[in-house]
């Protein structure tokens, strides 16, 4: 239990140059649908709904404070409510939800905190999804209010978000619910996509990258579902179901056994799909980074993926991290066709978590902040956020499917991870541990840096203002101000040192951390 609780969110050790600019269009690209934000004094809190959300410190980017609160403003713009549950919803088509979206939704979701009057539980979507399991233990990728749902299946990643949300909140009751249905989907996915050495083939739809080039055995497939049984392991120990738990160590060990036998190139040091005579199929997508966030990598492998990341020969480009590599014969370096090279959010974020994994916390910093500023920059010129964005020209939007037709836009929707909850968790470095009533917070901002307001725990009971002051330097020591409502534990790490303080209730409480 200590390694699965171990948080590895992060922050930022540089400072980029402040944006004075505002949201706006510009000659020769689709901006916003929605009703554009009223102009704001930057950094400002919003005198709305929003005011109630975490609010992030930022000292010397409050041009990502107004980005993160235009990101929510957009996200209310496009909430749908279903079977008397409010949702923020996949931005895609009303009256459906995608599983994957959904999911990725609820990374952010889970930071509503109440605040939106009619977004109440960041978890309904869910259970709309497991309302429609069948007996077999199917659930659809498509949830459809008409009732007709698309019993196609792809991305069965729900046990991500569940983990997520028990981090936030330390909700043990959901997690002893959910377990059985997802037990039976594990399963259904495993009789139907299953091979008999026990690799995946292709889920439904390239496993939800649409176009994306693959051969018959899926590297993502695979290994999501491994990282979905070492998840499952995790919620049965937790649960205290020691059958279930022991069941899916088993499935764990023995996919990550195959994986590595049978789906790591040596010749290439990368991760792959297969053909059906089980030879590898390289065509170097971001797909192949689901090894790092499902654990499946070992250390030497994993270097060598982190390396293939930062080759500007590959997955280095201006806007990271495209979904091909430039060494792959389909990537698109015109827009970036859909799944064919463009930087998608959700794609990023598991690239981030498997980084973090590894320990890799510089490179995952720098993947976090090259992203929100490539999402910032084609905000001020558009005014909204895309569904996919151009790897080779920051501040343009990607393409669909359709080679030269400009990607779906105010897509808030999944999209809304970078600039809510990898802004929080990664650039602020602040991660909640409800389970052990602990924060963490990777600490590297120079300048005044944290977040205000944010409520967490059983009910979401428990509010905490952390903010540090500026300091000179990141090997300067650094004070650090605490209100809470609650006791709880904070645990610092600053880089040059780590240290743990107890906080009791009370406002304004200081410590200094030095080494």
């Amino acid at each position: 239990m200590k390694r699965f609780l171990t948080i590895l969110a992060l922050a930022l050790t540089t400072t980029l140059g402040r944006a004075e600019e505002k949201p706006g269009p510009v000659p020769g690209i689709v901006t916003a649908e929605v009703p554009a934000s009223p102009p704001l004094e930057s950094g400002k809190v919003p005198d709305d709904w929003r005011a109630s959300l975490p609010e992030p410190v930022l000292g010397q980017h409050k041009e990502w404070v107004d980005f993160y609160y235009d990101t929510w403003r957009i996200a209310d713009l496009k909430k749908s409510e279903y079977k008397g549950h409010t949702i923020f919803d996949t931005a895609f088509k009303p009256g459906k939800l995608w599983l994957w979206d959904t999911v990725w939704i609820s990374l952010f979701g889970v930071y509503a905190q109440g605040a939106n009057p009619a977004v109440t539980d960041p978890m309904a979507g869910y259970d709309l999804f497991y309302s429609a399991q069948r007996e077999d233990g199917c659930i659809p990728h498509v949830w459809d209010a008409t009732g007709q749902h698309g019993y196609k299946v792809h991305n069965p990643i729900f046990s991500l978000g569940e983990l997520n949300y028990y981090l936030h909140t330390g909700d043990k009751s959901r997690l002893a619910t959910v377990l059985p249905k997802l037990d039976r989907f594990y399963f259904y996915m495993k009789q139907t996509f299953g091979e008999p050495d026990g690799l995946y083939r292709n889920f439904d739809w390239h496993n939800g990258m649409d176009n994306r080039p693959m051969a018959d055995i899926s590297i993502d497939s695979t290994c999501e579902q491994a990282m979905v049984a070492e998840h499952l392991k995790q919620i049965a120990e937790v649960v205290g179901d020691d059958t279930r738990a022991a069941k899916f160590d088993k499935e764990y060990i023995e996919l990550k056994k195959r994986i590595n036998e049978s789906m790591w190139s040596q010749e290439d040091q990368f991760y792959t799909d297969l053909k059906t005579d089980r030879t590898h199929a390289n065509v170097w997508s971001v797909a192949s980074y689901w090894a790092m966030i499902s654990g499946v990598a070992d250390v030497k492998q994993a270097a060598s993926m982190k390396a293939h990341l930062f080759d500007e020969a590959n997955f280095k480009t201006p806007f990271m991290v495209p979904t091909l590599g430039r060494k792959s014969p389909d990537y698109d370096a015109t827009g970036g066709h859909y799944w064919n090279g463009a930087v998608w959010v959700p794609t990023n974020t598991m690239v981030i978590k498997g980084l973090q994994k590894y320990g890799y916390i510089e490179e995952a910093r720098e993947i976090a902040i090259n992203g929100l500023q490539g999402m910032y920059q084609t905000w001020i010129k558009t005014g909204t956020l895309w569904e996919n964005y151009d790897q080779e020209n920051i501040g343009k939007p990607g393409e669909t499917g359709a080679k030269g037709k400009i990607c779906r836009t105010d897509f808030v929707g999944w999209s809304g991870v970078q600039p809510i909850a990898t802004l929080i968790e990664t650039i602020i470095g602040i991660q909640t541990n409800a389970p052990e009533n602990r924060i963490e917070w990777n600490l590297r901002m120079t300048d005044e840096n944290g977040v205000r307001n944010l409520k967490w725990g059983k009910d979401y009971s428990q509010k905490v203002n952390l903010v540090a002051d500026a300091r000179t330097s990141p090997d300067s020591p650094v004070n650090i101000t605490v209100s809470s409502s609650a006791p709880f534990t904070l645990v610092v790490d600053t880089g040059f040192t780590k240290k743990e303080f107890a906080i009791g209730t009370g406002a304004n409480q200081n410590f200094l951390v030095k080494r």
